[in-house]
């Protein structure tokens, strides 16, 4: 077990106010049919039934018990959506873009640095939230998103850059994954103690990471910060994305969706970091507008962030989810940050409203993290609602 505030895994768990909560990795960010059954039926069994989305493309199971964990776990290692050895798990922290096919360059690249993560124990020491990013661009593409390393693919080719770097080293999708191993041990070599990548960027020379491991970088190409909308259909890409409230959804859920993407499509489900999951293979989007999920991308809930609060989490003091809901029905222009306490963990970036829980009341903040300095504070549920409103 781990302490609260740190990144669990599936052999790692972390306390929370429901129980204990770990985090699935499936390979690739893809979840057959049956692999979806098989969780949704474990995390009812054997947790609270309670599955968030996270922003790194995982799967968290919430309400297990130090009696359930392991079999828990086991089920999930059974049907191949974890590894069984803990070490490996820890550090298999590899966001693939959605649409990537099994048999693409993209997703040839995620299973080579999956399989080169599992393989080398000299990476167990890297930090439990460092990870990796497989972006290929098109519909879906990870542009706005960030990882300790990246791989993004151009054209024939790729760049693999450093989170917090304006530089990257080119090369092809054979020697990418090679590539952002060796970024990697060049990390654990000159960071001391080992943080995040970022942090080593800001200490030292940004090229000498990349001399460090034998490379000469150069220039990377910009990257755009738009995240695109991830529900609805996109009828190009034979894809349709089901948004989560909130990135929450229930055991049953899940299952439903397992059953539509066996009907409806190609049966199987992507990952995203965007609190959505998305059917592939879907000719006709009419049959899954209608599920109980966010399907509209103008739907107000996808600009609104909310971790669990009370009674799910022990840091917090409000219930973030119903005021949440009652700021989805107002008619606020930028997104929305709702947080149990300071820390802010379901949305570290800033937000145009952020509402922070402190001793039972909320703090606000405008254009800024729920960690800033707030400009009101000890409000009421229905202060906070009523002057976000104005």
């Amino acid at each position: 077990m781990i302490p609260r505030g740190t990144c669990p895994s599936l052999w790692e768990p972390m306390p929370t106010g429901d129980g204990l909560l770990v985090r699935v990795k499936p390979p690739g960010g893809v979840l057959t049919a049956a692999g979806a059954r098989t969780l949704a039926e474990a995390a009812s069994c054997w947790g609270n039934g309670v599955i968030e989305a996270t922003g790194r493309a995982n799967l968290q199971i919430r309400g297990l018990q130090p009696t359930t964990v392991g079999r828990f776990a086991a089920a999930v290692v059974a049907a191949g959506l974890a590894h069984p050895d803990p070490a490996v798990e820890r550090r298999r922290n590899v966001i693939c873009a959605p649409l990537a096919e099994c048999g693409s360059a993209a997703g040839q690249v995620a299973a080579a640095l999956e399989a080169m993560l599992a393989a080398d124990g000299r990476l167990a020491s890297l930090p439990a939230k460092f990870g990796f990013l497989v972006d290929a661009g098109g519909v879906l593409g990870l542009a706005h998103v960030g990882a300790d390393i990246c791989i993004r693919l151009r054209g024939d080719g790729c760049e693999v850059g450093l989170d917090g770097g304006r530089l990257a080293a080119r090369t092809d999708v054979r020697e990418a994954a090679v590539l952002a191993c060796r970024l990697a041990h060049a990390f654990l070599q000159l960071a001391s103690p080992p943080r995040r990548m970022r942090d080593l960027v800001a200490e030292v020379d940004e090229a000498a990471v990349f001399t460090a491991c034998g490379l000469k970088p150069v220039s990377r190409a910009p990257i755009g910060r738009s995240p695109p909308a991830s529900v609805g259909w996109f009828p190009a890409a034979r894809a349709f994305g089901a948004g989560l409230p909130f990135g929450t959804m229930a055991a049953g859920d899940l299952a439903q969706l397992a059953h539509a993407a066996e009907r409806f499509g190609d049966g199987t489900l992507r990952l995203t970091p965007w609190r959505a999951l998305i059917l592939t293979g879907v000719t006709d989007p009419a049959p899954l507008e209608h599920l109980p999920f966010i399907t509209d991308p103008a739907d107000p809930l996808l600009r609104i962030s909310a971790c669990p609060g009370q009674p799910g989490c022990e840091s917090a003091t409000v219930d973030t989810r119903r005021t949440a809901l009652a700021l989805s029905g107002l008619a606020l222009s930028g997104t929305v940050h709702v947080s149990g306490c300071s820390k802010g963990c379901a949305h570290p970036s800033p937000a145009a409203l952020t509402l922070i829980g402190r001793d039972g009341r909320f703090d606000v903040v405008r254009e800024g993290r729920a960690s800033d300095p707030p400009l009101r504070q000890s409000l009421t549920a229905a202060e906070a609602i009523a002057g976000a409103a104005a």
